[in-house]
């Protein structure tokens, strides 16, 4: 019994954070932070939760308007605009008018899975009536125009292009940032700038959950590699170098050689190994990374990873974590920078799994965390913004 309290039902959540947005958040008597959070026994693996909550989890009547955005260099993103599929009342009238939200999905995830729909639908429930959701290069059905992929580091994260866009449609309109585990890296790295592209004066800040701490541990954990990211390891390797596509497949072995092509073309990743070997051959003749800013693969992860850049947020962070997320151990030493940064607040339960946060097992798989987002953003949109 006394196991069953402490792992099952004792999911009561703590909070770091010295700035106005952690005391905004201390101070609002959310009902969210003060309840038991109960996980379905099963579910208290960390591991299946992430697999329980996409195989059961219930789509929302949505449907959605894309357009294709051009980047400087030629790419392409897909940003799509969510709206109802008919009159179920999913968009609610605000009393306040309240920012865009721009949400960026986990690298398994795009604008139809239904952890993104309904993590969109909480936010319309919420009020938040412009809803955007950004698809990166070459991911659902957006064209990979050119031989480069967006990527949560520096010049290569494309957030600046969907946050100018956004700002040319819509003056003197706010805009608040979203996401999870993968996307939420692309929040992270644009609100630390560190890139060449300033941080718009219309984004107020963001709201994350789940977001990969260190990437470097996909280099030395067979278990979580072949557990969360083999399929989207070998999904790059295809969208990058696809069999249909001359113009591209052309591009590489200009840029790589044709014996170098060859050999990482026919290569399945099914290894850290061969991961390892796509990963430096990308760095390396600069595919994914610009050749002055890293040196090899792996300084490369730990630059795209949240830990790099906690200490150097510059506008309002909210990031909502498990402690018990096998890709989200946060240590000591970044609870620290945390405290330290008054922009940022961590708001960490101890169950949740990564990208889980499952409440109910039947009729469906609900969950607590897009409740937490938005409500988190309200937080940030009224108490400290204002």
């Amino acid at each position: 019994k006394q196991w069953y309290q402490r792992r099952v039902r004792g999911a009561v959540p703590e909070i770091f954070g010295k700035g106005p947005i952690a005391s905004a958040i201390k101070s609002s008597n959310s009902k969210l932070a003060n309840q038991m959070f109960k996980t379905p026994l099963p579910c208290t693996n960390p591991y299946f939760a992430f697999y329980y909550r996409s195989k059961f989890e219930k789509k929302p009547k949505l449907q959605f308007d894309r357009t294709f955005v051009n980047s400087e260099d030629g790419g392409m993103l897909g940003l799509d605009k969510a709206m109802e599929a008919d009159s179920s009342g999913i968009i609610s009238t605000p009393q306040q008018e309240r920012p865009i939200v721009l949400i960026f999905p986990d690298a398994a995830s795009h604008t139809f899975t239904p952890r993104i729909q309904t993590q969109t639908a909480a936010f319309l429930k919420a009020g938040y009536q412009d809803v955007y959701i950004c698809n990166v290069r070459g991911k659902c059905n957006t064209p990979l125009k050119t031989l480069k992929i967006s990527l949560p580091y520096g010049n290569d994260n494309d957030v600046h292009t969907c946050v100018d866009y956004i700002v040319d449609k819509y003056r003197d309109r706010r805009i608040l940032l979203s996401g999870s585990s993968w996307g939420a890296l692309y929040v992270v790295d644009y609100l630390s700038r560190s890139g060449n592209f300033p941080i718009r004066d219309e984004v107020l800040g963001g709201v994350i959950h789940s977001p990969v701490w260190d990437f470097g541990i996909f280099y030395t954990n067979e278990f979580l590699y072949r557990l969360l990211s083999k399929d989207m390891v070998q999904q790059l390797k295809d969208s990058l170098f696809p069999k249909n596509s001359d113009t591209l497949n052309q591009a590489a072995i200009e840029k790589m050689g044709k014996r170098n092509f060859d050999e990482i073309l026919p290569m399945k990743i099914d290894t850290i190994e061969r991961f390892q070997f796509l990963m430096d051959s990308l760095v390396k003749y600069e595919i994914i990374a610009d050749g002055s800013m890293v040196k090899d693969a792996k300084e490369h992860a730990w630059k795209m990873s949240t830990t790099s850049k906690i200490g150097t947020i510059e506008k309002p962070l909210v990031i909502i974590n498990a402690k018990d997320d096998p890709v989200g151990q946060i240590p000591d030493t970044d609870i620290a920078k945390i405290e330290e940064n008054h922009n940022v607040c961590l708001w960490q339960f101890k169950t949740g799994g990564h990208c889980g946060y499952v409440s109910r097992m039947f009729p469906r798989a609900e969950n607590i965390i897009n409740d937490l987002v938005s409500e988190c953003s309200d937080i940030l949109v009224f108490k400290v913004e204002n």
